[in-house]
């Protein structure tokens, strides 16, 4: 059985651009009364020797990247008077980080800025992000670099016509139940 969003995963390297995702984030959140979760993944240091490499976790850079997600926290709190924000950061590869958060924290939602990179689909979405949907087991939203939140009168829903299509559709429909009235 599907169950309401609860809690909303948004990814930030700091960008203006993941800044907007966060804003589009917050104001689905207060839609659907639920917990944004800001988050941001710290780069690996790693040492290496001639012989050996060795992956250093930083303190250091988890609690800087923590203080900065605490001063976008305040900030849109103040921009949305929404106060169900929480904040986390830790040390790793961001894509293998977020899939490990959306296990841990049992996030219903990822909610990612979008910016182009490389290939054809990562220059329409950006690499992170688009690695992030091909595994990540929850919905991700991909919210484009200008994009705004305008309450959505209508979804669509693009298929492969996989065998869990019907599924998946009834799962969509569940969750966004709240925000977009059902016809």
């Amino acid at each position: 059985m599907a169950r309401s969003i609860r809690k909303i995963l948004v990814p930030t390297d700091f960008s203006d651009n993941s800044t907007n995702a966060a804003r589009f984030a917050l104001e689905l959140a207060r839609s659907l009364s639920s917990t944004v979760i800001l988050y941001h993944a710290c780069k690996v240091p790693v040492l290496t020797t001639g012989e050996m490499m060795i992956a250093a976790p930083n303190i250091d850079m988890e609690r800087e990247s923590l203080d900065q997600l605490k001063q976008i926290s305040e900030q849109l709190r103040t921009e949305s008077g929404y106060s169900k924000i929480e904040c986390r950061s830790s040390s790793g590869f961001a894509v293998d980080e977020i899939m490990e958060l959306v296990e841990q924290e049992d996030i219903d939602l990822v909610v990612m800025g979008t910016r182009g990179a490389g290939k054809l689909q990562s220059i329409l979405i950006g690499s992170n992000t688009a690695d992030v949907i091909n595994h990540c087991h929850c919905p991700v939203l991909a919210i484009p670099e200008h994009a705004r939140f305008v309450r959505p009168s209508k979804l669509v829903f693009a298929t492969n016509y996989a065998e869990n299509d019907f599924q998946t559709l009834y799962k969509i429909v569940f969750l966004f139940r709240p925000v977009i009235p059902v016809l």
